[in-house]
């Protein structure tokens, strides 16, 4: 992504845009059974078209979060909070969703809003990633629509790759603090069949 002409920084729609695109990507790749790992960064970079050669501070850091990353997620730098003239990364978080709240898109896993709802229980090891099983609008009818595949990837993504159990673990508890509560009232025996999986 590049700052466009005339600007000195990127505005806060700019970044959600940013963020919510790559959401949608991942969270379709998730659907085809694809888990999506990686990292976002800002910073100066640059691009070699013709000797394909990208190179710059913001590349390595988003390779070196892409390393940290572990678990099926997207880390973003926290380089955003200094970009958008804010102070914390509760800024960062509360600036980039407040965009496409009314739409119920949300680009930044909120840990205060939605770490542990008493069915699953994610750990707080990095300051931001994508909430890609949020930044599709409408997913909520989708998950919906889709519920019985959703459990079928998770429980697959588990039982087919012993080596990446913890993974795909966290996967399952990420889905769980997004929708267990929401989806608990329509199939609560899914929401069980999740939960005892440990």
């Amino acid at each position: 992504m590049k700052i466009p002409e005339g600007q000195t920084s990127f505005t806060p729609k700019e970044v959600a845009d940013f963020l919510i695109a790559i959401g949608r990507i991942q969270f379709d790749l998730f659907l085809s059974e694809i888990p999506l790992r990686g990292g976002v960064s800002i910073g100066k970079v640059h691009f070699d078209l013709n000797q394909k050669v990208v190179i710059g501070p913001a590349y390595i850091e988003a390779y070196e979060l892409e390393l940290q990353a572990k678990y099926p997620r997207v880390i973003v730098s926290s380089r955003l909070i200094k970009e958008l003239n804010l102070e914390t990364h509760a800024d960062l978080i509360l600036c980039v969703n407040q965009i496409y709240q009314d739409s119920g898109q949300q680009a930044l896993y909120n840990w205060d809003r939605f770490g542990d709802n008493g069915l699953g229980k994610l750990q707080k090891d990095i300051p931001f990633f994508i909430d890609f099983l949020r930044a599709k609008e409408g997913r909520i009818q989708v998950i919906q629509d889709r519920l019985d595949d959703h459990v079928e990837i998770l429980n697959k993504l588990t039982i087919d790759n012993p080596n990446h159990y913890l993974k795909y673990k966290w996967l399952q508890d990420y889905w769980l603090t997004t929708y267990g509560q929401a989806l608990g009232k329509y199939d609560g025996k899914t929401v069980r069949y999740l939960t005892s999986i440990s």
